[in-house]
C-alpha cells in the first residue's frame, strides 16, 4: 500500500448552514494488482480491530494527546479559527469538534480519567464499528485510475446494517467569545463576520478587497509596524475570518 488512512469529513450543500453531513472516510492508494489485498486489510482494519488493548491504546492517547498540546501553543490561530467558524454552521461545528478546541480538551480529559473512562470510551469505538460501518450507510464510493474498476466486492463484505438520515444538525457548546491560556509569549487573536448574502451579496469583489486588506493594510501596519509575527484576512461565500498573532500583550 502507498497509503491507508481513516479519517472524518463533513460537507454540506452551499448555503445551508443548520445541517450536515459527517462522514468516517477510508482513503488508500494501491497498485492495481495488490487490490485484492488492500480489500482484505480494509476490512480488517474496520470490521476487526481489536478495542480490548486498553494499554495500547492508552499509549496511543498519550501520543496524541502531546501533539494536540503542542498543536494548541503552535497553531493557536488555527484553532482560533475553527472556534469562530463553529459559531455558523453545523458543518463548522463538526469540524470544530473533530479537529480543534473541543477535540483539544476531549482528549486530556480522557487521558486524565482513562481508567474510569475505558469501558465507556470502548462502548463508543465497538457500537461505531458494528453500527455505522455497514452499506445502508455508505455515501459514495469512488476509484481513481487508468480505467475502470469494479468495487462492488469490497463493498459487498460489509453488513447492509441500518440507514440513517443523510444530514443531522449540530450546534457548537463553546461560547461566541473565549480564550485559552498557553505557555508561549505571544498570543493569538481571531475574530469573524457573517454577512448575510441577501444584504451584502457576493462576488469577486469580495476576494480582490480581501486581497488588499491582507497584503496593504493588516501586513504593512498591524505586521511590520505593530510587530506582530503575523496577519491576514479568509474569505469565502460561507464566512470572513480574519486572524492575527503577535507579542501576547498586543491586541487588535
Amino acid at each position: 500500500l502507498g497509503r491507508l488512512s481513516v479519517s472524518v469529513d463533513v460537507t454540506a450543500k452551499e448555503g445551508v448552514c443548520d445541517v450536515c453531513t459527517p462522514m468516517l472516510t477510508v482513503r488508500c492508494s494501491v497498485l492495481e494488482d495488490k487490490l485484492p489485498d488492500a480489500f482484505d486489510l480494509i476490512c480488517e482494519v474496520l470490521q476487526n480491530t481489536d478495542f480490548m488493548q486498553k494499554e495500547k491504546i492508552r499509549e496511543i492517547l498519550l501520543q496524541t494527546n502531546e501533539r494536540l498540546r503542542q498543536m494548541g501553543v503552535m497553531a493557536g490561530h488555527a484553532i482560533g479559527l475553527t472556534t469562530v467558524l463553529s459559531q455558523y454552521s453545523a458543518r463548522n461545528a463538526v469540524a470544530s469538534a473533530i479537529s480543534g478546541y473541543p477535540l483539544i480538551r476531549r482528549t486530556a480529559r480522557l487521558v486524565k480519567d482513562y481508567d474510569a473512562s475505558f469501558t465507556e470510551f470502548i462502548s463508543l469505538m465497538q457500537k461505531l464499528q458494528t453500527e455505522t460501518i455497514c452499506r445502508s450507510r455508505l455515501i459514495y464510493a469512488s476509484v481513481s485510475a487508468a480505467k475502470e474498476y469494479d468495487i462492488s466486492a469490497l463493498l459487498k463484505r460489509f453488513p447492509e446494517g441500518s440507514a440513517v438520515p443523510p444530514t443531522a444538525g449540530y450546534k457548537t457548546t463553546l461560547p461566541e467569545r473565549m480564550g485559552y491560556q498557553i505557555p508561549a509569549q505571544i498570543g493569538f487573536a481571531v475574530q469573524g463576520w457573517r454577512l448575510p448574502r441577501s444584504q451584502f451579496g457576493f462576488d469577486a469583489g469580495w476576494r480582490v478587497a480581501a486581497k488588499l486588506i491582507s497584503l496593504s493594510y493588516l501586513w504593512n501596519v498591524v505586521r511590520v509596524q505593530g510587530g506582530a509575527y503575523g496577519t491576514g484576512i479568509s474569505l469565502k461565500q460561507n464566512e470572513i475570518k480574519i486572524y492575527m498573532d503577535g507579542d501576547s500583550h498586543v491586541f487588535y
